[in-house]
């Protein structure tokens, strides 16, 4: 329930700041913004090396200060390669928008602190420090949109370095207060520990292929429009995927849930992901439908007038980004039970459609081939991994997704018990 609620107040705290941020830049500043912010945010999840799953599984029978200090002896190594191999990468990259030598800076400080950031921040699922967890990732989003409104306010003229800084900002104040819940972990007198690190680095670059093709099958779009189309298009793409992937907040909390307790035997895990499964799938058809129908209202009050073109590709995305919803709460549990695998089997399969439709679509239909692409992928990944699930969890298709006698009841005294407590007060 934590886990739930902190995402809502999160994905409404991404919705606001991204807002500010499209007013504050215009379309084509906001396309150089996401651009870059997925450069970073691609590079730093696939440098992780999945140390953050492999910690995550090995806490159960390791010590956490360990795997702590092992991880910062890692985050050292890859910031030194960082620094002398990135400024010159984005000098062979054509598409990357903006090449000056501040840009370069914070790009380079953006993957090393991203890196630190998501590798760090799972140590609290290990921990099973939820609340931690919440407050950290809901802190990184409300100082993110305190500065960039505060920007916006009073500097009118857009200025991508200055975004960028903000958003380096947050993250960094953001860092800070992670640490001071991980600081009882902290112990100077360990040293590193080889057998250790390989056992964790072995088995998180399992569950990692799964993630850098997830990441890549949700991102890959961005850059083969650029590519293909242009920065601007980037722009309106960016609202488009903004505003659909609010699907996804629901599955992700629950998928996080699920993750937290790696503990639990193989059958509760199960168990625990057909609960949630029957429950995410309607509420992001609910949702779907109510986007549709409002979406371009949405970004008229929030983005503005010249973001509107985004709504027609966001008609056309709802459809497979709702049946997506399956797949992080299935990934979680496959990852969960040693199958980290079969989960990245169902990303690539997708990340390869993905990516075949977007280079014949994007050319003859710019952002609405894209949506239409992603649409089809995000489709053919959940119902490879429903399949895998259904498979692996003894279980059936109607279990998995349809409400049971029991869950509806559930609702209804959930209901029921608010209504009560909104009357009484």
């Amino acid at each position: 329930m934590i886990i739930s609620l902190s995402r809502v107040l999160i994905s409404g705290l991404m919705f606001l700041g991204d807002a500010v941020l499209s007013r504050y830049l215009g379309v084509t500043g906001k396309g150089e913004y996401f651009y870059i912010f997925n450069f970073i945010f691609m590079l730093s999840v696939i440098l992780t090396g999945g140390l953050e799953y492999g910690n995550l599984f090995y806490s159960r029978k390791g010590s956490l200060s360990q795997l702590l200090y092992n991880t910062w002896i890692y985050f050292a190594c890859v910031s030194i390669l960082l620094i002398i191999i990135i400024p010159s990468a984005i000098n062979l990259i054509s598409d990357f928008p903006v090449k000056t030598n501040l840009i370069k800076i914070c790009t380079v400080l953006g993957i090393i602190l991203e890196i630190i950031f998501l590798v760090s921040l799972d140590l609290l699922l290990a921990k099973g420090s939820i609340i931690s967890y919440v407050s950290v990732r809901i802190m990184r989003r409300i100082i993110f949109f305190i500065i960039i409104s505060a920007i916006w306010i009073l500097y009118r003229s857009s200025d991508l370095s200055i975004s960028l800084i903000c958003y380096l900002s947050s993250i960094f104040i953001s860092l800070l207060i992670l640490f001071y819940f991980l600081r009882p972990e902290f112990n100077r007198k360990l040293t590193f520990q080889k057998n250790v690190f390989l056992q964790t680095i072995t088995y998180g670059i399992k569950a990692h292929i799964g993630k850098i093709t997830e990441r890549l099958h949700t991102r890959a779009c961005i850059f083969l429009i650029g590519a293909l189309s242009s920065t601007s298009d980037i722009g309106l793409y960016s609202v488009t995927i903004g505003i659909s992937e609010t699907l996804l907040y629901f599955s992700n909390a629950a998928s996080l849930a699920i993750s937290s307790r790696v503990k639990n035997e193989p059958e509760q895990q199960a168990t625990d992901a057909k609960t949630v499964l029957r429950h995410v799938l309607p509420i992001a058809v609910g949702l779907s439908v109510l986007l549709a129908l409002v979406g371009q209202y949405i970004i008229e009050i929030f983005f503005g007038n010249a973001f509107v073109e985004a709504h027609s590709a966001l008609k056309l995305i709802l459809p497979g980004i709702t049946m997506y919803t399956i797949y992080p709460v299935v990934s979680a549990y496959l990852i969960n039970i040693g199958k980290s695998s079969l989960a990245s089997f169902c990303s690539i399969v997708g990340l390869f459609c993905n990516v075949v439709l977007n280079v014949l679509l994007i050319p003859d239909f710019g952002i609405k081939g894209a949506a239409i692409s992603s649409s089809i992928s995000y489709t053919s990944t959940a119902l490879f991994s429903l399949i895998i699930f259904v498979r692996h969890s003894r279980s059936s298709m109607s279990s998995a997704l349809l409400l049971s006698t029991a869950d509806i009841k559930k609702i209804k005294n959930y209901i029921a018990h608010i209504a009560n407590f909104t009357f009484c007060r």
